[in-house]
């Protein structure tokens, strides 16, 4: 279950970055559930550096815990993006490179 993805512009929080993880680790077989008790929860804080010459750092900490929150690990993420509005493309590649190191930390 992905319950919370905080800092990220426009709809990245609410849409186009939870959606995306959502899908990345369904493609790597673990099961996405909605709000289930039982379920393994998976948390991300996102914080964009300051631009220059065209690029944006952008850091994420994605945080995986258990179903009785017992923190599991974490998987963080430096990439230097295109600067001005990060649009889906952007947060589909994020999520596809941060959903290995997730998947193995949830157990199957």
């Amino acid at each position: 279950m992905v319950t919370s993805i905080a800092g990220t512009p426009g709809d990245g929080a609410k849409k186009s970055l939870s959606i995306a993880i959502r899908r990345q680790l369904a493609s790597r077989g673990v099961a996405i559930t909605g709000a289930v008790n039982g379920a393994h929860r998976v948390h991300a804080v996102v914080a964009l550096g300051q631009a220059s010459n065209g690029q944006q750092p952008v850091h994420i900490e994605w945080t995986v815990t258990d179903p009785v929150g017992k923190n599991l690990g974490n998987v963080e993420q430096f990439s230097e993006v295109r600067e001005g509005p990060l649009d889906v493309g952007v947060w589909e590649i994020v999520a596809e490179q941060a959903a290995q190191g997730i998947a193995m930390l949830i157990p199957r």
